[in-house]
């Protein structure tokens, strides 16, 4: 009874430290956007209100680390040694930690003032910078003697109404006997049958409430929020204000650590050289790009489209293609694209990544998916990718306009693709439209905008770069009004999928996102007949729907060229491929022969190179796995000679990443080393 009490107490004292940090994080939030409300002309109270929400869910979860690290040492110590002083372990954890999220508040103010960002990875730089510099500065500008003492001094009063809560009276347990007395206040009898149900119910409770927290605010990791995906408005500062400090230092750590662990290899020029051979570059080069070198054949077209449309939807997989769902027709636009005579594809064509940001970074680089977030590294912005598809556009001839259906700040990517070789970076920002959702517009009001500016430039030579969003939760479109037939699809389903409302919206956002693309390419191709189009996904790991997934349902998304010029022929139906593949195609589509360009990989219609890679997975010859699964790997006797190739494939995805991690961490030269 008594470490059934003491847990009751220390439970109860656990939920009091919990809802204190989550109003003190909501506090400082809100205290956070009225220091800088000037920036918040021109905002919609809903997107306010959204940033609450947001930032809400995503303090449950720091707030839960918080209370989680102080009950281990407290309440569930005490399980053990009834003895334990929980209650001073419990008080002191808590007040460093209201201590500390004080000083990080008052900190964040100038640091955003600064970097006009949360805590990020200018951090780990100024770990490296002139500390007596960064002192003096503090202290001369940003009244660091001021604001420190005034940190402490809040912290004071907050950590004083903490304990005030932590000494309230809690309800303890007393074991019920037969005789009737009169229970003091805060108590309640319990027998030993109802203290073992309490136990078993709290057995089953705890580690529900411990998910709901973790997921924020949800039981799953589809429905969760996370300092990647916060940043989901349309103003910088309430995607800042989303995170609280605690989830900016974890983005520091992540970041930091995803660097660390890439740029941990430590490269020599040696070591370099011999992972550019593998990769069949030259080895006496003096930088990366001239290392992978190299020249157009023959061009594939003879006719240079006027306009160059490459479509990259959000979540856009290959599965509704296969066999076993093709009948559902939620790719029916897709499907009359590749029946046409003036399409090709690759029906194995893997994603960079799990994620619409790595899927950008390895278009927009040329490089292996390394973990390294380009999109936030200094190099990025030093110099373009020569490697880069804004690069190879340019050098064709092509004015470069990069499409996003959401907003600009979102992952800096609107700097980030200037950066790159773009000229003109257009999204959600600029677009008029309703139906919209905390990602940006709906692909029909951003495909209708991209049309128009087609008609106003069709003279010129335009390469489009379109990353969609709709077809991404929270699912807010009404499908059914654009046409979406719900029933016809529930009737046809496999077994395999579930028929709730649930499942058909998402399935429903899916045909939205075909629906509206295909309409989309015969407005632009009947205004410009030559026009190229390219038709691709991001990713496709969040297929959830189906029980269980083999790797091309989960991961594989198309690869579709469709335009005049394009011949059914180009590739085999065994054809594997990965997007740092499309980049030296397009080259050979459309350059001149003799024409030079970089790539670390060839080309699609490079017959002898039939094996692609991306940051999990192999494929050779229409045959998928996973490079950390490949020694493991049981194939047939007659697929013996591709698991032979998936081991030069793995060499090869190893030593991308490794030439990715020099050029971006350390640029391009191959520097001698003394």
């Amino acid at each position: 009874m008594k470490r059934f009490n003491n847990f009751i107490i220390g439970l109860q004292q656990d939920l009091k430290a919990f809802a204190f940090l989550i109003i003190l994080l909501m506090v400082f939030r809100i205290l956070f956007l009225l220091v800088f409300k000037s920036q918040l002309a021109g905002v919609a109270t809903v997107d306010i209100v959204a940033t609450l929400w947001y930032g809400f869910r995503l303090s449950l979860k720091t707030a839960g680390l918080m209370v989680f690290i102080g009950a281990v040492f407290s309440t569930i110590v005490q399980l053990l040694l009834p003895c334990w002083p929980a209650a001073k372990i419990r008080r002191y954890w808590h007040s460093l930690v209201v201590c500390v999220f004080t000083i990080l508040f008052f900190a964040r103010i100038p640091y955003y003032k600064i970097f006009n960002s949360g805590f990020n990875m200018m951090l780990i730089n100024g770990i490296h910078d002139d500390w007596q510099a960064i002192l003096a500065t503090g202290v001369e500008e940003y009244q660091l003697l001021l604001r420190l003492p005034l940190a402490f001094a809040v912290a004071a009063v907050l950590i004083y109404f903490l304990l005030r809560l932590l000494r309230t009276k809690n309800w303890s347990a007393v074991k019920q006997t037969g005789t009737a007395v009169s229970l003091p206040e805060k108590t309640f009898a319990v027998t030993t049958k109802k203290m073992y149900c309490a136990c078993a119910a709290l057995v089953v409770f705890l580690p529900l409430f411990f998910v709901f927290i973790r997921f924020g605010a949800s039981f799953n990791y589809a429905g969760s929020i996370s300092w990647e995906n916060a940043a989901r408005l349309n103003s910088n500062l309430l995607n800042e204000a989303v995170l609280d400090d605690g989830q900016a230092l974890y983005r520091v750590y992540i970041s930091n650590r995803c660097l660390r662990e890439t740029a941990g290899t430590n490269l020599t020029q040696a070591e370099i050289v011999k992972q550019i051979s593998i990769l069949g570059g030259d080895p006496q080069a003096a930088t990366i790009e001239q290392a992978f070198s190299k020249k157009v054949v023959q061009a594939k077209m003879q006719q240079k489209p006027q306009q160059i449309v490459m479509i990259m939807g959000e979540s856009y997989g290959v599965w509704p293609l296969l066999p076993e769902f093709v009948q559902l027709g939620l790719s029916a636009e897709s499907e009359k694209l590749l029946q046409s005579p003036h399409s090709a594809s690759v029906n194995t064509f893997l994603a960079h990544g799990t994620g619409t940001m790595p899927a950008i970074n390895g278009y927009l680089t040329g490089l292996a998916d390394a973990y390294l977030y380009e999109n936030y590294q200094p190099e990025s912005y030093k110099t373009g990718y020569a490697t880069g598809l804004g690069k190879m556009m340019k050098d064709l001839g092509y004015k470069t306009v990069f499409w996003y259906g959401g907003f600009k700040d979102w992952q800096n990517l609107g700097d980030f693709v200037l950066a790159q070789n773009f000229d003109e970076f257009r999204c959600a920002d600029e677009i008029k439209y309703a139906e919209g959702d905390a990602w940006g517009c709906p692909d029909e009001a951003l495909f209708e905008h991209i049309e128009q500016y087609i008609g106003e430039h069709r003279e010129e030579k335009i390469f489009h770069f379109i990353m969609t969003t709709s077809n991404h939760p929270p699912y807010t479109i009404d499908v059914a009004a654009k046409g979406f037939d719900k029933e016809r699809v529930k009737n046809m389903l496999p077994d395999s999928i579930a028929g709730d409302d649930e499942t058909l919206n998402e399935l429903g956002h899916f045909w939205y996102s075909d629906h509206v693309m295909g309409l989309f390419v015969q407005k632009v191709e009947q205004k410009i007949p030559s026009a190229l189009f390219i038709i691709t996904g991001d990713h496709s790991e969040r297929f959830s729907f189906k029980r269980a997934e083999d790797l091309r349902t989960l991961s594989v998304v198309p690869m579709i060229f469709y335009g005049q010029g394009v011949e059914k022929d180009w590739f085999q139906a065994n054809k594997v491929g990965c997007p740092i593949q499309l980049i030296p195609t397009l080259m050979e589509m459309l350059g001149q022969p003799g024409q030079e360009y970089a790539s670390i990989l060839p080309s699609l219609f490079d017959e002898h190179f039939n094996k692609a890679f991306n940051h999990r997975l192999w494929a050779c010859d229409g045959t998928l796995g996973e490079l950390d699964q490949i020694d493991k790997q049981e194939l047939p006797a007659d697929q013996s000679k591709v698991l032979q190739k998936a081991q030069d494939i793995k060499k090869m995805a190893l030593a991308a990443k490794k030439v990715t991690a020099w050029r971006v961490l350390k640029g391009n030269a191959i520097k001698i080393r003394q």
